[in-house]
């Protein structure tokens, strides 16, 4: 029997960066298909379940699309649960406006806006912010997919939504809700979208100390940091956030998942 067996995977990072596979990603979690439940669970909030799914089967993983939530869903379910149909003013990529809208709600101008969403934003400007700044000073409220400070490319890092977030900090507003790690509500709405209770057989899996790991001690489950992404061991101890397992690839999940991994 195994030790754990739900298994809950970050992307970016840990089996991906940018267009490369980490090392052992794809063989690792193709073989542990089939002997555990597994959940694809990410703060990139430029993909619905579908492109998560898509993206993932381009790269040689096993993917279907109810195995996989991204903070995109996760927000489009906040917001569902707010309201049936939600004016926004978007301050985040297309994939997450398309996303929101799929679910019933309605890009407007600022002036109309009943909330502003933030996401990641390669395409970020001046005028978006002020938008938002618009936005917020009618009346609307913030809400963000994530706070991640940074997310993993193929040859380094990149400016996550938290750095968008961190403008709004800086304009005087904090976020109503956060719809991704590690908020706890919304990791518990993931499983409950993937059909997987939280038990002591689940393990989330991830690279980053203050959302993945963080967000799996806040729900009361064990976690892997894998050092193939954001964080370092030494980011361990900096952060006093510490992971029930560290390894340096997902070379050694299998034997944790078996029962046989150190601490």
């Amino acid at each position: 029997m195994l030790r754990y067996s739900k298994l809950v995977f970050d992307l970016d990072g840990t089996l991906y960066r940018g267009k490369e596979t980490t090392p052992h990603s794809v063989d690792v979690v193709n073989r542990l298909r089939g002997r555990a439940e597994l959940l694809f669970l990410s703060n990139n909030s430029s993909l619905s379940r579908r492109a998560m799914a898509e993206r993932l089967r381009e790269l040689g993983f096993e993917a279907r699309e109810d195995e996989a939530v991204g903070s995109a869903d996760l927000m489009a379910d906040h917001l569902s649960s707010l309201r049936e149909h939600v004016l926004f003013f978007p301050v985040c990529s297309p994939g997450l406006e398309e996303v929101l809208v799929a679910a019933g709600h309605r890009s407007v101008a600022a002036e109309e806006a009943e909330f502003v969403v933030v996401g990641v934003d390669v395409g970020l400007t001046y005028a978006k912010l002020a938008g938002g700044l618009t936005a917020m000073g009618h009346g609307a409220r913030l809400i963000v997919a994530n706070l991640d400070r940074v997310f993993p490319i193929e040859d380094g890092l990149r400016p996550g939504a938290g750095a968008i977030v961190g403008a709004f900090h800086g304009m005087g507003f904090e976020p109503d809700a956060v719809c991704g790690k590690p908020n706890p509500l919304a990791i518990e709405r993931a499983f409950e979208l993937r059909g997987m209770p939280k038990d002591k057989r689940l393990l989330m899996i991830g690279d980053q100390l203050e959302t993945d790991i963080l967000g799996a001690e806040r729900v009361g489950v064990d976690s892997v940091l894998v050092l193939t992404g954001a964080s370092t061991e030494a980011d361990i101890d900096r952060q006093r956030i510490r992971p029930t397992y560290v390894v340096k690839d997902l070379s050694e999940l299998e034997s944790i998942v078996r029962g046989a991994g150190a601490a």
